[in-house]
């Protein structure tokens, strides 16, 4: 049984300046091109970076590629060619199918998945929010001070008071060990 992957996973990693950006954009419109127009999903692209400053250009620059396809000017022929001849189309047919895309996305533009990677995981599991036992509304916490205070007040709430226990010794023997050097004796 043979399965073929009409939307491969690209990766691309290079340095800065080398046409990544570039590379991606042009994928990215040869997906979403090939496809009937009419079928077009948004949706079922995502493209991710690392910055919101790289997704905002991307997406951006998507939007104006569109643009010049669907209006090609004499000095946009040969990139209008490369995409016609990658997706496999006659020009007249790519610069309608063009033309019906943008519309499609400037309409649907929540559909536009170019987002960098903590945004896509953030949406992730704000699907699976449920499954994880998340509650619905939650918050991501970028402070770490916050995030280790709450973290340290649950492991005293839970440390047994036995004086065998190892975290209790470890806690009591930090707030004696700053009495002595006369700082704060508080274990937080």
């Amino acid at each position: 049984m043979s399965v073929t992957n009409k939307r491969p996973l690209l990766v691309l990693n290079a340095s800065a300046g080398s046409g990544k950006t570039y590379n991606l954009v042009r994928n990215y419109l040869v997906l979403l091109l090939k496809e009937s127009t009419e079928k077009a999903d948004l949706g079922q692209i995502v493209a991710m970076t690392f910055t919101n400053k790289a997704a905002y250009e991307m997406k951006t620059r998507i939007i104006r590629d569109l643009n010049k396809l669907s209006n090609p000017s004499a000095s946009d022929q040969a990139y209008v060619n490369e995409i016609a001849q990658l997706t496999g189309q006659e020009l007249p047919m790519l610069q309608r199918n063009a033309r019906i895309v943008l519309r499609k996305m400037l309409h649907r533009y929540e559909e536009f998945n170019v987002l960098t990677i903590d945004k896509f995981n953030l949406k992730l599991i704000r699907s699976f929010s449920r499954d994880l036992n998340l509650p619905e509304q939650f918050d991501i916490v970028l402070d770490e001070q916050l995030i280790l205070e709450k973290a340290v007040d649950e492991l005293l709430s839970t440390i047994d008071k036995n004086a065998e226990n190892r975290i209790y010794k470890l806690a009591i023997n930090f707030a004696r060990t700053n009495l002595d050097e006369e700082t704060k004796w508080d274990v937080k």
